[in-house]
C-alpha cells in the first residue's frame, strides 16, 4: 500500500523527502532546515530531517561512486549522437586588468585578475591519393651551410 501511495518506509512521500533534502542542502544547520520544512506545513522532527538527509546523502554518494567506476571502465553510454574520431582540449590562462563595475570609460579601481579559457575542439582531416606537399616549404627548411 505504501508503494502505491509513493511513500517511503518512514511514511514520507517523495516530494516531502525532496523538500527535506533541499532544505538541508540550503541551510547551514539541521535546525534551520527543519524550521524551513515546518514552515511549508510539514510536521517533522529535527532528528527525522537529519536521518532523511543522511540516507539520501548515502544513496547519492553510492550513485556517484558507481558512476565513477563505470566511467573508469568506459561502461557509460556516450552522451553525443556521433562520437568524433579525434578531439583536442586547448587550455590557456593569463592575467587581465579590470576596472570597477559600472564605472564607465577609464581606469577606476583597477585590479589584476586571472583569466582561464578552455576549448574542446573536434579534429578533422582530409585524405589524399598523393602527398600534397612532399617537401617542406622553403621557409621551414634550415638554411644551407
Amino acid at each position: 500500500m505504501r508503494a502505491a501511495l509513493g511513500l517511503d518506509e518512514h511514511g514520507y512521500s517523495s516530494s516531502v523527502v525532496e523538500q527535506v533534502v533541499t532544505a538541508t542542502a540550503r541551510f547551514a544547520s539541521f535546525r534551520d532546515a527543519t524550521d524551513a520544512v515546518r514552515m511549508a506545513g510539514i510536521a517533522i522532527s529535527e532528528s527525522q530531517v537529519r536521518r532523511r538527509a543522511h540516507e539520501v546523502g548515502a544513496e547519492r554518494i553510492g550513485q556517484r561512486d558507481r558512476k565513477a567506476i563505470e566511467h573508469r571502465r568506459r561502461q557509460l553510454p556516450a552522451r553525443v549522437a556521433v562520437i568524433p574520431g579525434a578531439v583536442a582540449v586547448e587550455v590557456d590562462g593569463g592575467r587581465i586588468r579590470t576596472r570597477g563595475a559600472e564605472r564607465g570609460p577609464g581606469v577606476h579601481e583597477s585590479q589584476n585578475k586571472e583569466d582561464k579559457v578552455a576549448a574542446l575542439v573536434i579534429l578533422t582531416s582530409s585524405t589524399f591519393a598523393h602527398d600534397p606537399c612532399p617537401e617542406p616549404p622553403a621557409r621551414s627548411r634550415a638554411p644551407a651551410a
